[in-house]
């Protein structure tokens, strides 16, 4: 068994930068790797800094919300560091809680933000679920499908453990709101 390591680095090339004019390329996703003018930020108040996570798709939104347009600048390259998986596990938890506040913020967008990111909502179900456990033995099998679908990572078990801490996340933010 090789000795625990970390996640790693990856570069992640594109960038979403907020603009005003129809005709540029645009896209919706991918706020990891924003960047923007002081004017975009000053207009929608800056970062929402009692999210904690989410924050950033908070931020974009609230720019589309005022008119602005994203665009994807595919020439551009962002770094990022992953980490120890503990600490990946932990950023997990923190990227549901503020899920959760985002979806609270912005309702009419539950819809958008499942077709973004379902892990959230979909592994905080299975959690509240658990109990099936008691009737259904084979309940927890489940797991399994995510297991396959990312049998070709490196790290698969891992990706199972970032999405439920994840929907543990999801749910602390549900039962103790902003804490």
């Amino acid at each position: 068994m090789a000795p625990a390591r970390a996640i790693g680095r990856a570069s992640i090339r594109g960038c979403v930068l907020p603009v005003r004019t129809l005709a540029l390329p645009t896209c919706d996703g991918g706020n990891d790797q924003l960047a923007f003018r002081r004017e975009a930020f000053e207009a929608v108040g800056g970062f929402d800094e009692s999210f904690g996570a989410a924050e950033d798709l908070d931020f974009t939104w609230r720019l589309t919300d005022c008119g602005y347009r994203l665009r994807w600048v595919p020439d551009a390259v962002v770094r990022h560091d992953y980490g120890t998986p503990t600490r990946q596990l932990r950023r997990a938890f923190f990227y549901g809680k503020g899920e959760c506040r985002l979806l609270r913020k912005h309702p009419h967008r539950i819809g958008e933000a499942a077709k973004l990111n379902s892990a959230p909502i979909v592994y905080a179900i299975f959690l509240m679920s658990l109990p099936l456990t008691l009737k259904w033995r084979w309940y927890p099998l489940l797991l399994l499908w995510p297991m396959w679908r990312h049998r070709n990572e490196e790290l698969r078990w891992l990706v199972l453990l970032d999405h439920l801490a994840m929907g543990v996340g999801v749910l602390h933010e549900l039962v103790r709101p902003g804490t």
